[in-house]
This record gives C-alpha cells, sequence and structure tokens, in this order.
C-alpha cells in the first residue's frame, strides 16, 4: 500500500460493517469452491484437494488480502489525522488528563454491562450517579475523593429494567451528563 492511497474514513464503524458485509458475500464461493475440492480428491483433504482449493480461491484470497491491507491502512490513516502524530498523540492523552470530561459509555446501547470513562482536573470530590428518566437515583459508582487524572468504571445493570438512563459525574468544580440505553 502506498501512502499516498490510504483515504480518510469520515465514519469508521459504517465503513468497517461495509467492509464486513462485502466479505460475507463470498461465503458461497468459498463454499463451492469446498465442494469441488472434495470431489476432486475423493473426500480426502489431501494435496489435491488443496491444490483444487487454491485453484478456485487463489485469485479472491489474494484480492481480500490486499483489500484487507488498504482497509487497515485507510483505518490507521483517520486515527493518524484525527489524533496527530504518536508523540502528539501521547502529550494530548496527558494534558487530557488534566481535564474535567465524561465520555459516552461504551458499549451503548449496552446489556449488561458498560464502562464509563471519566477526567477529573482537580483533586476532590468525585461522584458518578444513574438516574433513571423519572430522575430518581438508582445507582452510585463513584462517591469519593480522587485524584487529577483519567478513570474508568464498570456498571453491571442486570438488576435493572431495560430503558434510557442518564449518568452524571459531579465534582466539586463541574456537573457533567450523559444518555445510555440498556436494552435487555
Amino acid at each position: 500500500i502506498s501512502p499516498a492511497s490510504a483515504q480518510y474514513i469520515e465514519k469508521p464503524i459504517d465503513y468497517l460493517l461495509d467492509r464486513a458485509y462485502e466479505s460475507n458475500g463470498l461465503i458461497d464461493s468459498i463454499y463451492n469452491a469446498d465442494i469441488a475440492a472434495r470431489l476432486a480428491s475423493g473426500g480426502a483433504f489431501d494435496a489435491t484437494y488443496y491444490a483444487k482449493l487454491w485453484e478456485m480461491v487463489g485469485q479472491m484470497t489474494q484480492a481480500q488480502f490486499q483489500s484487507a491491507t488498504q482497509v487497515w491502512a485507510n483505518l490507521i490513516y483517520t486515527i493518524w489525522i484525527n489524533n496527530g502524530s504518536p508523540s502528539t498523540f501521547v502529550e494530548q492523552w496527558t494534558n487530557q488528563a488534566r481535564y474535567f470530561m465524561l465520555d459516552q459509555n461504551y458499549p451503548n446501547p449496552f446489556n449488561p454491562t458498560t464502562t464509563i470513562s471519566f477526567s477529573v482536573g482537580t483533586y476532590g470530590y468525585t461522584s458518578i450517579k444513574i438516574y433513571d428518566m423519572l430522575g430518581q437515583e438508582v445507582a452510585t459508582l463513584v462517591n469519593e475523593v480522587k485524584s487529577p487524572g483519567p478513570y474508568s468504571i464498570r456498571w453491571n445493570a442486570d438488576k435493572f429494567p431495560s430503558g434510557i438512563y442518564i449518568y452524571r459525574l459531579t465534582t466539586g468544580e463541574s456537573s457533567l451528563s450523559r444518555k445510555m440505553i440498556l436494552i435487555k
């Protein structure tokens, strides 16, 4: 892959799903090649089988490897553009730890566990609470003094009903909220 062939991907998840869908379309060709190779070898998995199989799927396999390499090049290029060079990325992460931040939970929607990542900008009391859509507190995930820096916490919602929940990060300085969806 030449550097000039890498392309920026606007929606990486959609891009990956499209590539997976395209690859899935090759299943019938592989299945038919396996049947032909078994017939050629009398049902044995011997040199005749593998020679016939490669004869039928070799070009397709090489094209898939080339395509996969291009996909990775595009994704790496996209990450590079979004985050800068590796030294810049490390510097940005170090600086991010100094800021107050609440990320979207992952995965979302989820069942039954999800991860919430956040950063605390100053030393002090920190809480993360979960609320239902009626505004009632249903869980407290963090309720302690934290030093500045990035953190992650998992929530296991196996005892809660499906629905939309709000999680709120609160420190002495600020408060941020986000929405998450539990689907069972």
